[in-house]
């Protein structure tokens, strides 16, 4: 893109059409977004950190090689931004791996790969053998995120910003990449409360659900047609509506328009015209969707290994599951993180061309009971938009029906707010720091081939080798 001085941003296309010269225009009709580079990632893990694979997902990044050079791979390394970082370390204690590392490709390796989905493979699983273990070995190139331990768990938002990138590479010199923004948490806080809203077959209309903290699940049926609050934060600059219209003998969800700070993200299929990105972007923020890191590493290996007959080698499209552009299109599922500390999933099933909305909250961010909207039912308690109570669903959903003149679509909301928020700068690592070393760990993964009828014996042992290191404290 022209201009665009960012490695890692979405694609996409919209156009309008008139009767007329001078006529009215139509709703514009987006394209599927594509993703280039590197994502926004928010990484959520625990006091032990995490081993993250940066991987880049529609499009591999080239190298600037000399004619000759016989390299399949290069190291592009941006390294973390100097601007309001406090003096951690010397530049005699920090480590080569300081910031983010990606492999990529050079003419030669390009060539001799073939295709996009083995040279990805090669570069972020590359198989060796050990002699040591006297076994193959799984080797794995990624980001080693490591935790201070004066970081407060569940209290604690740090970021990773990233200086524009200056290497021996030419082609991609003054580029940054999106931050990497870290959220941590006690492992043990698996339990959360999710709302879910599906189409249902069984009773032609969608359904609206709760799972509580305390296992129990609440369900009644959504049929009333127009948009509608799905939660409005009370403390933070995040709002969520749903759009739906009639199906079957009910409605359907069709539209989903996310407040996230000071950008409005929308998702909709209403009427049968796609509508699908941001529609409003405020002042300083990026225009990039900040989705929760989600790779599947042992799918990845275990497809991989599971196709490698004659015949079924270049067939398996998922065979890199984690990387696969399809995952980060809406005809599969992915995950936006929000400002709250929410995630919501969005899934769109061609099938009954309908969206299914999945929102979680950890129980250490706000509970759907201290939001406003629909979201914020209980077991025979349904609080109305004008803060009475009732015992049953009836004219419960009804009750936070958006007007016209509070829709986030309206584009005389689209302006921005106060938005102030506490983060932490995450830094380089001492170079003594013995959490950089190679990780290897056994891995029992087996697969059948059910028309070849034998087994392949995938790699007994994988080595987590960070090519790339950050150290995020207070």
């Amino acid at each position: 893109m022209c201009g665009h001085r960012r490695f890692g941003f979405h694609i996409q296309c919209s156009f309008q059409w008139s009767e007329t010269k001078f006529g009215i225009k139509s709703t514009p009709i987006f394209s599927k977004r594509i993703q280039t580079g590197l994502n926004a990632w928010t990484v959520v893990t625990s006091a032990a950190g995490d081993f993250i694979v940066p991987s880049i997902h529609s499009t591999p990044i080239g190298c600037t090689t000399s004619a000759g050079d016989t390299s399949e791979t290069c190291r592009i390394k941006w390294n973390l931004s100097a601007h309001g970082s406090c003096p951690f370390g010397t530049a005699q204690n920090v480590p080569d791996v300081c910031g983010v590392s990606i492999l990529g490709l050079t003419k030669y390796g390009w060539e001799r790969y073939g295709t996009q989905e083995y040279a990805f493979w090669r570069i972020l699983f590359n198989e060796t053998y050990n002699a040591e273990l006297q076994a193959n070995t799984l080797l794995t190139n990624g980001l080693k995120i490591l935790i201070s331990s004066d970081v407060k768990l569940q209290s604690s938002i740090m970021i990773a910003t990233f200086a524009p990138l200056t290497s021996d590479h030419e082609l991609w010199n003054g580029y940054t990449i999106p931050n990497i923004r870290v959220i941590t948490k006690h492992t043990t806080s698996d339990i959360k409360e999710t709302i879910r809203i599906i189409y249902d077959h069984g009773v032609y209309t969608s359904v609206l659900s709760k799972a509580t903290l305390s296992g129990n699940k609440i369900v009644f049926p959504m049929k009333e047609e127009g948009e509608f609050l799905v939660f409005k934060s009370r403390i933070h600059v995040v709002e969520v509506h749903i759009q739906t219209e009639v199906c079957s003998e009910g409605a359907c969800a069709c539209g989903i328009v996310i407040r996230n700070g000071n950008e409005i993200y929308t998702i909709n299929i209403c009427n049968g015209i796609t509508r699908h990105g941001f529609i409003y972007i405020g002042h300083g923020e990026d225009g990039i969707l900040d989705e929760t890191y989600k790779f599947d590493k042992t799918a990845s290996v275990s497809d991989h290994y599971s196709y490698q007959s004659p015949t079924w080698w270049w067939q398996n499209r998922y065979w890199i599951r984690g990387i696969t552009k399809d995952q980060y299109e809406i005809s599969d599922s992915h995950e936006i993180s929000l400002r709250n500390g929410m995630t919501i999933s969005i899934i769109r099933h061609f099938a009954t061309n309908t969206l299914e909305l999945t929102i979680e909250s950890d129980p250490y961010v706000e509970s759907f009971n201290e939001l406003d909207g629909i979201v914020s039912f209980g077991y025979k308690q349904f609080r109305h938009r004008g803060g009475s109570y009732a015992a049953d669903y009836r004219g419960y959903v009804n009750s936070w029906r958006v007007p016209s003149n509070e829709s986030l679509r309206n584009p005389n909301n689209h302006m921005d707010f106060g938005v102030s928020e506490t983060v932490f700068q995450c830094h380089c690592p001492q170079g003594n720091e013995a959490a950089l070393a190679d990780i290897t760990q056994p891995i029992f993964w087996q697969n059948y081939d059910d028309f070849y009828y034998y087994y392949y014996h995938n790699p007994a042992y994988e080595t987590e080798h960070a090519v790339g290191a950050i150290m995020c404290s207070l």
